[in-house]
């Protein structure tokens, strides 16, 4: 091998390298993950409510189906798990203070 083919080598990954590093800030400051953190149905009656990374293989969730929120446990090696289910909390307008 020739240092010509050796600085070649070399110079495509730097160039690879700085593509990837250019996407990934990109893709940071146009928050591209927060477009596929939540999500609805076009029903609106099925929705994820928020998404926590507990580690590379494990995802929390908080689903909303009608009237209910469940606590869903997503990992790579087993089905979702129900932690928890309860009742959608309804809003209700409150007075302003005067």
């Amino acid at each position: 091998m020739s240092e010509i083919q050796v600085l070649e080598y070399v110079g495509s990954l730097a160039l690879v390298c700085g593509l990837i590093w250019g996407l990934s800030l990109l893709a940071r400051k146009i928050n591209i993950v927060a477009k596929f953190q939540r999500s609805a149905s076009a029903s609106g009656h099925l929705a994820v409510e928020d998404v926590l990374f507990l580690d590379p293989k494990h995802r929390l969730l908080t689903v909303r189906w009608h009237d209910q929120h469940h606590l869903l446990l997503i990992s790579a090696q087993s089905p979702a798990t129900v932690i928890a289910s309860r009742p959608v909390a309804h809003q209700t307008s409150r007075p302003e203070p005067s």
